[in-house]
């Protein structure tokens, strides 16, 4: 009987063990699987800032885009101006 008792508190023991090296792995799993997750997020955000960057760049090189950049700020100085004057009279 007492043989018995021993035989099961040492495989409990040992079962103990194994369950929280288990669980100390799972989260280690965890911990490595969302650091991926983070460094791919950030992976493509840099990816995607890279395109934007370069379509902005490409934007700012186009006489078109300039031209139109330019009447806008030509008409909203105009406008700015006219109620100026507006509110002085």
């Amino acid at each position: 009987m007492k043989k018995s008792v021993f035989l099961l508190s040492i495989l409990f023991s040992i079962t103990s063990i194994a369950q929280e090296k288990t669980k100390k792995q799972l989260a280690e799993e965890s911990l490595k699987r969302m650091q991926q997750r983070i460094e791919a997020f950030y992976k493509e955000r840099n990816k995607q800032d890279s395109i934007f960057n370069a379509n902005l760049n490409a934007r700012e090189q186009d006489s078109t885009h300039r031209s139109d950049l330019q009447i806008f700020q030509d008409a909203f100085k105009q406008e700015k101006d006219s109620t100026r004057q507006e509110r002085k009279n």
